[in-house]
């Protein structure tokens, strides 16, 4: 008896997370092949789960004949910009916190957050006049100065879980064999904090991914805008472009898919690792 109870919680599982796993993949699926079908397949009745007479024509007119190719590059640039930025300034306040006491400290560590709780509908409006009174309006360094300081704080906590783990006896030895605080830093203590950094480095690069909002406020010329507001523009007055847009998403899904495959392994260990020293 106890063998088949056994057995059936198993099987329960299992088809638990196959459920998941479907539900999870199956919108990803629908789009990917969507974006092969011609516009006359895509309306038939019942929805066909597979694709009758593929083609790349909506691949086509995306990659040459629209401005997602910019898009692409301009999410590629603030992203990997804003985790360079963001991992430096992130790991010095990580250490600074995590190794010298003040009276401050747990204060403000709150208080980073406390902004990160923060939702984007209430920053907008400050952020626009900020950025207006600055002339930072349709630039690079405004947009990607907006995303370091949404991502600075939850990077900031998760780093220093990895900092508080690392013996101060370390830090001693380093002294004593003649390396200064900034050797330290960089030659010890650093090194043992690279699964975390590369955890928050893919949580930044995934927020400036996705993220559309404050794109939309702080942009409005497509030499500016990301992939995000791209997508947007296939949806027209005259109606939805379905084709483009599935295409588009396509595109839009598989390179942090890929990039998240390349680090996946690092990723798991550093939220992990920061789950359990936290």
């Amino acid at each position: 008896m106890k063998k088949s109870q056994k057995i059936i919680k198993t099987v329960i599982t299992y088809v638990f997370y196959a459920a998941v796993f479907l539900l999870f993949f199956a919108p990803i699926y629908w789009v990917t092949i969507t974006s092969f079908k011609d516009p006359g397949d895509m309306f038939v009745y019942p929805p066909q789960w597979y694709i009758p007479n593929p083609t790349l024509d909506h691949y086509k007119k995306v990659l040459f004949q629209t401005m997602m190719p910019i898009g692409f590059r301009n999410s590629l640039f603030i992203g990997f910009t804003t985790v360079l930025v963001a991992g430096i300034l992130s790991a010095l306040a990580a250490y600074g916190f995590s190794r010298y006491r003040f009276k401050a400290n747990q204060p403000l560590m709150l208080f980073l957050i406390i902004t990160k709780m923060l939702p984007a509908s209430v920053l907008i409006v400050p952020l626009y006049v900020m950025m207006n009174n600055f002339r930072m309006l349709d630039t690079f360094q405004g947009l990607i100065g907006v995303y370091i300081s949404i991502n600075i704080p939850f990077s900031v906590w998760i780093l220093k879980s990895f900092f508080d783990a690392i013996p101060a006896d370390l830090d001693e030895a380093a002294y004593i064999d003649g390396c200064s605080t900034v050797g330290t830093f960089l030659k010890v203590l650093l090194p043992l904090t690279v699964p975390g950094i590369v955890a928050v480095s893919v949580i930044t690069f995934f927020s400036c991914w996705n993220e559309f909002i404050i794109a939309l406020t702080l942009t409005s010329r497509t030499a500016i805008q990301p992939m995000s507001i791209g997508l947007y523009t296939f949806m027209t007055e005259q109606g939805v472009q379905w084709g483009p847009i599935t295409c588009a998403t396509a595109i839009a899904i598989f390179i942090p898919a890929v990039l998240f495959l390349i680090f996946q392994r690092y990723f798991i260990a550093g939220m992990t690792s920061g789950a359990v020293k936290g």
